[in-house]
């Protein structure tokens, strides 16, 4: 079952937001760029196992809403700290992620929603599983460069992923 109310909400409300600063827009084409950069820091840490590093891309109050809450942290997960833990647990049964952006909006001059495509593949059982799903990310200016201030992810189990077919996303 897909959980598509957290994207939802959180792209609404960047909207909301959005509404009422915008004369001082960014650029599609600036906003697109800050978006690509930070979902490539996000994915290339993610296959390095980098915990720390996926932390280091959100604001230190950042909120996460993970597809699938986490047995020790909860389904909504707040600070760097706590982020940075979940996605140290969440190595072990989902060793790869792939991100695909499909839509980027700017909000005013120093924010950005986008929402993107993941795909995880790991073992679960020692049995293949791949999870394909959505997320919506809020971005902020930080000095000269784009951090993750809230995002949500929604998934589904897609098909199993098989060695043989050499299926790693």
């Amino acid at each position: 079952m897909r959980l598509v109310l957290p994207s939802a909400a959180v792209a609404a409300i960047a909207l909301t937001a959005g509404m009422t600063q915008a004369a001082n827009t960014l650029t599609q084409q600036t906003a697109q760029q800050a978006a690509d950069r930070v979902s490539s820091r996000m994915e290339a840490a993610y296959n390095r196992h980098d915990a720390a590093a996926i932390a280091a891309l959100f604001t230190p109050d950042a909120t996460f809403v993970p597809a699938r809450p986490s047995p020790r942290l909860g389904s909504v997960i707040t600070g760097r700290q706590a982020i940075e833990q979940f996605f140290a647990d969440d190595f072990g049964t989902f060793p790869t992620v792939s991100h695909k952006l499909v839509e980027v909006h700017p909000i005013d001059e120093s924010s950005l929603f986008l929402i993107g495509e993941l795909h995880l593949t790991g073992q679960r059982n020692n049995q293949p599983l791949r999870i394909d799903g959505h997320f919506t990310d809020v971005l902020v200016r930080t000095g000269d460069d784009w951090q993750i201030r809230v995002t949500a992810t929604s998934a589904a189990p897609g098909p199993a992923a098989t060695q043989a077919s050499g299926a790693t996303r």
